[in-house]
């Protein structure tokens, strides 16, 4: 089952229905125009449509969608695969899978983790950090 977050329709984007943050442990989903004045975290899937503002961090422990425009003050983590169609706006990106998208742009590092993460981009790019590559997650077990 998803949980389901909306904002009515609006013809201005200074409409923006507000909320805190967002935990699931399921598929969730969110509709814009619509702001999180928090962190959005799911133990499943995260579908983003529409314009959709995220003050903290992004963390989906499956595959993370959007279609729309999405800004995220924090991180964006992505476990799974990452689509994006539109144009996502973050802090840092962590990637542990593959990533297409259109526009791209991310004002911190971007960072793919793991041998098979990878990452295409149909049309502008703009990473202002550095692009890291790492074949695993550092070992913090002594």
């Amino acid at each position: 089952m998803s949980d389901y977050y909306a904002a009515g329709p609006s013809l201005e984007y200074s409409n923006f229905k507000r909320c805190g943050n967002i935990t699931s442990d399921n598929l969730l989903t969110l509709t814009g125009p619509l702001e999180v004045t928090g962190n959005v975290r799911s133990g499943g899937s995260i579908h983003l449509e529409g314009h959709v503002i995220i003050t903290g961090s992004l963390d989906a422990y499956g595959p993370l969608t959007t279609n729309g425009n999405v800004s995220c003050g924090g991180t964006v983590k992505s476990y799974g695969s990452l689509k994006i169609s539109g144009f996502l706006d973050g802090q840092g990106l962590e990637i542990y899978g593959k990533l297409s998208c259109k526009n791209l742009c991310v004002y911190g590092s971007l960072s793919l983790i793991g041998p098979a993460s990878t990452y295409t981009v149909e049309g502008s790019e703009q990473v202002l950090g550095p692009k890291l590559a790492r074949v695993q997650e550092p070992d913090w077990d002594f």
